[in-house]
């Protein structure tokens, strides 16, 4: 009955490599990676259009240089259509915050990215509720190829 409670050889031997490198998914020379979860302030498409060309251009220049990874708008579920491709005429008044990607050295420079941001000194982007968090890379990521 004793010999019940013993544990098995493989449970009791060294792992052969570290449980945390194990574990990592992203190569420690990359800069780490945020997601920017952007609302609007309801009911404001109209801010968002005004400053919309010069938010481009500045995320343009973010993914010349590698510091955008990812960026779109999102909709509204009353007019998301599921559908691929540039925003309708019936979406675009259902546009309904951002959200983004972006590659810095630190959480604070990302924070001083998105409050640069068009969007947010426009006045579009709801400061209260706006989040940013690091994720966590994987070797996959420089392959990834979105449309």
């Amino acid at each position: 009955m004793l010999a019940l409670l013993k544990p098995s050889p493989a449970l009791t031997r060294p792992l052969t490599r570290p449980l945390a490198r194990s574990l990592a998914t992203s190569r420690p020379t990359a800069m780490p990676l945020y997601i920017c979860y952007c609302p609007d302030y309801p009911d404001n498409v109209e801010a968002r259009l005004k400053v919309r060309d010069a938010h481009l251009a500045e995320a343009t220049k973010d993914k010349e240089t590698g510091a955008s990874v990812f960026g779109r708008a999102y909709l509204s579920d009353d007019v998301a259509t599921h559908s691929p491709g540039a925003p309708t005429a019936n979406q675009i008044p259902g546009m309904a915050g951002s959200f983004m990607v972006l590659r810095h050295p630190t959480l604070e420079a990302c924070w001083e990215r998105i409050k640069a941001d068009k969007y947010w000194t426009g006045g579009v982007w709801d400061k209260e509720k706006l989040r940013v968090h690091e994720i966590i890379g994987a070797d996959v990521d420089d392959t990834i190829k979105i449309q």
